[in-house]
């Protein structure tokens, strides 16, 4: 199997050529594979360029942007409304020193192109979607951009989490030299990593559609390197200094594992967690992914037996993997043993990604 890209100019075809995948990218490639390679066609790019682009960014994210490496660092950083809800969780890299790119939820660019030219004013900057023209992709398994015989616009190491190996953005009409070891997979796979990782992403995890109720601590931006406490103001900082400072989140996403066994459920929970506290260049169980799953769950009530109201939200899932904004002191008992949920006629079971160790230290 091949993925064939087509670029035209006008009505001309102006470059064709194609990258060799391996399988149907379902049931083998997630427990086979451990060097893989993704197009991640949710994201786009918006690109900001001018004399005034780091002011203009210390004023606006929840990331300290002045010592971002050029080309090779990439930082994790939230939008914030006036409110301290979160309006976009993005990566940002730096082709240049008077140039910012923007890696977005493609459900948000044209959005985030807007509000950035509000809040423009008299900053020397030039804001526009380069959707059409750059491309975002995911490598495992692929220690550096030289590796590929590729020149990159960025190319830096995923800041959120390490199992979510390279990030690069590309132009589009440039080809990676893919390694014979190293295949092709969907985005469903780099979901999977994510999702098991326990990392929020995008506008219908953070927002729920758009309904901007999230704080940037309830989607973890806070333990994945995407707020600075120590920089100066920005749009939304008093309120998420204030819930920093007093240690209230009352709320996280969690991923959960659901299954119409509570028993099935709970398991495939202890599996994740092994997993993902194993250095993650093993083959993933497979007993932890249930292909046939296909859970239409999303905007879910997530409720616990006996309770009074609801203890969250599923908002995304994978196969029988789910992101869950779920009450954060009900997701495990006293004893740090993960709690069975109900889920409509399904179960739903929490466990602890890496950066649950960094709460317990915040605490």
């Amino acid at each position: 199997m091949r993925l064939c890209f087509l670029l035209a100019r006008g009505s001309k075809v102006v470059l064709i050529f194609s990258i060799p995948m391996s399988g149907s990218c379902g049931r083998l490639c997630l427990h086979d594979l451990r060097r893989i390679w993704t197009v991640l066609r949710s994201r786009s790019v918006v690109r900001v360029k001018g004399p005034d682009v780091e002011k203009f960014f210390q004023n606006l994210v929840t990331q300290d942007v002045r010592d971002i490496g050029i080309l090779t660092e990439g930082r994790h950083a939230g939008f914030l409304s006036s409110r301290g809800r979160l309006l976009h969780d993005t990566i940002l890299s730096r082709p240049s020193e008077e140039e910012f790119l923007v890696d977005v939820d493609r459900a948000n660019a044209a959005r985030l192109t807007r509000q950035l030219n509000i809040y423009k004013l008299r900053a020397n900057v030039k804001i526009s979607d380069a959707s059409d023209e750059l491309s975002v992709w995911s490598f495992a398994g692929v220690p550096s951009a030289e590796a590929l015989n590729v020149n990159p616009v960025t190319a830096f190491s995923d800041p959120r989490s390490k199992a979510l190996g390279l990030r690069m953005i590309l132009e589009k009409t440039s080809r990676p030299l893919l390694p014979e070891n190293v295949t092709g997979v969907t985005e469903k796979v780099y979901q999977v990593i994510r999702t098991l990782n326990g990392i929020c992403e995008g506008s219908v995890e953070s927002q729920g559609d758009f309904t901007e109720e999230e704080l940037p601590l309830e989607c973890n931006l806070d333990v994945t390197g995407g707020v600075s406490f120590e920089k100066g103001c920005y749009i939304g900082q008093e309120l998420t200094a204030r819930t920093h400072h007093t240690g209230v989140v009352r709320k996280r996403f969690f991923p959960m594992a659901i299954d119409k066994s509570p028993d099935r459920a709970l398991r495939a929970a202890q599996v994740a967690q092994e997993y993902i506290h194993s250095d993650q260049t093993t083959l993933i169980p497979q007993n932890l992914v249930d292909y046939d799953a296909n859970y239409k769950l999303s905007g879910s009530s997530i409720e616990r037996e006996g309770a009074n109201r609801p203890t969250g939200e599923l908002r995304s899932s994978v196969y029988n993997l789910s992101m869950s904004h779920i009450r954060f002191e009900q997701a495990f008992d006293d004893d740090g043993k993960s709690t069975v949920f109900n889920v409509g006629e399904q179960f739903a079971v929490a466990w602890k990604p890496d950066w649950f160790q960094q709460l317990k230290r915040m605490r």
